[in-house]
């Protein structure tokens, strides 16, 4: 996903909003977070398909 439409601006605001949400979930609550937007952003998709799809792209990427 490369981020069409995305200047270099917003996205840093994103991400430092995105750190700080992440620091304020603190360590116990951190993969709590994540998780909990991951489902949130996925609902903006089109498709279970295009959900399932994005899910094994992240999965293979974290394995090397």
């Amino acid at each position: 996903m490369s981020g069409e439409g995305w200047g270099e601006d917003a996205r840093d605001l994103v991400y430092t909003e995105l750190c700080r949400a992440i620091t304020d979930a603190g360590a116990a609550g951190e993969t709590l977070y994540l998780a909990r937007l991951a489902l949130l952003l996925i609902e903006q998709l089109k498709s279970r398909d295009a959900a399932l799809q994005a899910i094994a792209e992240a999965k293979d990427r974290s394995e090397g």
